[in-house]
């Protein structure tokens, strides 16, 4: 495996898969973006990659064995309410729809004490489907936030499967899922048609290798100054293997 590296890209021929986790002006914190730094990065994307897909498309895409060009997924993980107030106006802007993996219990007590930042609040279901109405796409990110490495496999069930009022809100093709602190616990097993998402602790492989190990990276906080070089290289690596 790979050292964790926000520079290295997804396996060519497949998108960049992306993930943020809070977006404000009102902390600082390494998983929280600014607002205006939140809209650059979009705008990054769009120009080196020139298309972001609609989370909808996960399935022709993988059906299809990748893309034929550069494109993009974007995705947010826990599900906090900075998300809805600050990223989506930017995201409606730019007719760009995302899939957001969130906490089952948040959804219903608006906190999750088993996160270890608990400065925002969460969305409820009420707020979730309206998401879901707008286009975007709903994920699954554990009841708690549970380090599933940590467990064994029925605890693991346990944490991953979301109550029906979820389900009933998520697109029936298949259960998209994001690993909390992106750690991929061995020998657990999915239901069919699953796909999982890691984070830069996965190695960038094709989705059909590795479809409850997929790769996402993000803009690192802090390196600001770079992050336009960081996204030419993921589009150099998309167009050049050999750089991975």
């Amino acid at each position: 495996m790979n050292a964790p590296n926000p520079r290295l890209s997804s396996s060519p021929g497949w998108p960049l898969v992306l993930y943020f986790h809070h977006v404000t002006d009102e902390f600082g914190h390494y998983t929280a973006i600014t607002k205006d730094n939140f809209r650059r990065t979009m705008e990054l994307c769009l120009r080196f990659y020139g298309d972001a897909l609609d989370p909808a498309e996960l399935e022709d895409v993988v059906q299809g064995g990748g893309t034929t060009k550069p494109s993009f997924f974007v995705t947010f993980d826990d599900g906090y309410r900075n998300v809805v107030d600050n990223a989506l106006p930017v995201l409606d802007e730019l007719k760009i729809k995302a899939i957001f993996f969130v906490i089952y219990n948040a959804l219903s007590t608006g906190a999750c004490n088993g996160m270890p930042d608990n400065r925002a609040s969460f969305l409820t279901l009420d707020e979730v489907a309206i998401l879901k109405d707008g286009g975007h796409r709903l994920g699954a990110h554990t009841a708690s936030h549970f380090d599933l490495s940590r467990a064994d496999r029925a605890i693991c069930e346990a944490e991953i499967y979301p109550p029906q009022e979820l389900v009933e809100l998520m697109d029936p093709r298949s259960f998209l899922f994001a690993y909390p602190y992106g750690q991929v616990p061995s020998g657990l097993r999915f239901a069919s048609e699953t796909f999982a998402f890691g984070t830069v602790k996965s190695d960038p492989k094709p989705w059909f290798e590795a479809p409850h190990a997929i790769r996402r990276t993000y803009f690192p906080i802090g390196e600001e100054g770079a992050w336009t070089d960081i996204v030419r290289g993921w589009r150099e690596q998309w167009d050049q293997p050999s750089q991975l």
